[in-house]
């Protein structure tokens, strides 16, 4: 077996690993009508974070029990839209790609995003900006939706 295949199973394998693929065509069907619902939900509802849903008791992904409430910060944000911010501000996509997809085509005007990571170089541009009392249009500097 070539260098090629063995990194290509390892990626299958650690995927395999990491997400819950689809095996049959019924796992498929399932996959995409969660998909559906969550379309349906955000057309008629708006988008509202995992933390908005829980406390309306209804059910929420992983990271959250409607009985126990979040399990863990990361896991929190396991069903948000995830960005961080790079070192000239720049909003850098890093998950939540079907809720993302779902919003615009429902065309919902403002989302909630997750900031993870901010660059270094931005957090000291964003210090002396709040430091100085200055105003920027830049989302990081916006009160929370």
């Amino acid at each position: 077996m070539g260098r090629n295949a063995t990194v290509s199973r390892r990626a299958t394998e650690d995927r395999n690993d990491s997400y819950d693929w689809p095996q049959t065509e019924s796992d498929v069907r399932r996959r995409y009508a969660k998909i559906d619902s969550l379309h349906e939900d955000i057309a008629e509802n708006g988008y509202r974070t995992q933390t908005e849903l829980y406390q309306t008791g209804e059910r929420v992904g992983t990271g959250f029990g409607n009985d126990i409430g979040p399990k863990g910060l990361l896991e929190r944000f396991a069903h948000e839209i995830t960005v961080d911010i790079g070192r000239d501000g720049t909003l850098l996509f890093v998950d939540g790609r079907h809720r993302l997809a779902i919003a615009k085509v429902a065309e919902v005007d403002r989302i909630p995003v997750t900031i993870l990571v901010r660059h270094e170089t931005w957090m000291e541009h964003r210090d002396r900006v709040i430091e100085n009392g200055r105003d920027e249009d830049h989302p990081d500097f916006r009160d929370p939706m």
